[in-house]
């Protein structure tokens, strides 16, 4: 018997197999692909998203980028991995801390960190478009300026690679996806200024655009995107540390200032 004529699970009809496979949570799939062809090719198609969604045992998850504290609650460093003032509780580390990527499962209240085969820039944004995670931005770990990088996660095959970099290297800047697209606006350059350029991203394309920038600069923004309007917040004013709080937000061609309970949109 070929390997594409042996049943799903030993034992057991491929129906039920396949409501058994279907019930295991996401973060092990990348682990179930090797075991044979067949599974390989049920796990990463589109028919198997769908069935968990109608059986009701497809999850919802939470992405984010974050520094890495151990139990004691000390940052971890990037040069070594151990956590800041542990080993020597008075001296002072000014290494950087490291960031990982953490993903949530709502379904049943648990966290887990995904791996990366490069260190993950600090203060990076990610969003997720099509089965895709999508981690863009931030500064580089070892010489703290802000980078354009765009590395895309398959959620499906578990495959890490490197989309096209922005056109501006920038950090702490507003990012949020409508569609299959992803905007990002405002942030910090290399020299610390506030920005107020935007630009989107076409992840099906693998291809930046230009979109029209914003009137005021904007550092440490935030991006939400409902329906097709991506919404930020904060704007820098006079001297460093001095902001005031106002919402804009994009439409499909252009921006404008929305009104928001305490400022934000």
């Amino acid at each position: 018997m070929g390997e594409e004529e042996q049943p799903l699970l030993p034992g057991l009809p491929d129906d039920i197999a396949l409501d058994c496979i279907a019930k295991i949570p996401q973060r092990f799939c990348p682990f179930l692909r090797p075991v044979c062809r067949r599974w390989r090719d049920l796990l990463t198609s589109s028919s198997f998203r769908r069935h968990r969604e109608r059986i009701g045992t497809a999850e919802d998850l939470i992405f984010l980028v974050q520094a890495l504290v151990d139990a004691g609650g000390f940052l971890s460093s990037s040069a070594t991995g151990d956590s800041k003032g542990q080993n020597k509780p008075s001296s002072v580390d000014l290494r950087p801390p490291v960031y990982a990527l953490s993903m949530y499962s709502t379904s049943d209240g648990s966290w887990h960190r995904l791996s990366s085969p490069e260190p993950v820039p600090m203060f990076a944004q990610c969003t997720v478009v099509d089965e895709k995670l999508v981690l863009i931005g931030g500064w580089n770990p070892t010489t703290l300026d802000p980078v354009a990088d765009v590395r895309i996660l398959d959620l499906t095959t578990g495959e890490w690679r490197k989309g096209a970099p922005m056109s501006t290297a920038r950090s702490f800047f507003a990012c949020a996806r409508v569609g299959g697209r992803i905007y990002v606006a405002g942030g910090h350059d290399g020299m610390k200024n506030a920005l107020r350029t935007a630009e989107m991203y076409d992840l099906a394309a693998d291809v930046w655009e230009e979109i029209p920038a914003m009137a005021d600069e904007r550092d440490e923004c935030r991006g939400v995107a409902v329906g097709e309007i991506l919404g930020g917040e904060r704007i820098p004013d006079g001297d460093a540390g001095e902001v005031r709080y106002g919402g804009r937000v994009l439409r499909p061609s252009e921006w404008a200032v929305g009104e928001g309970r305490g400022g934000m949109v």
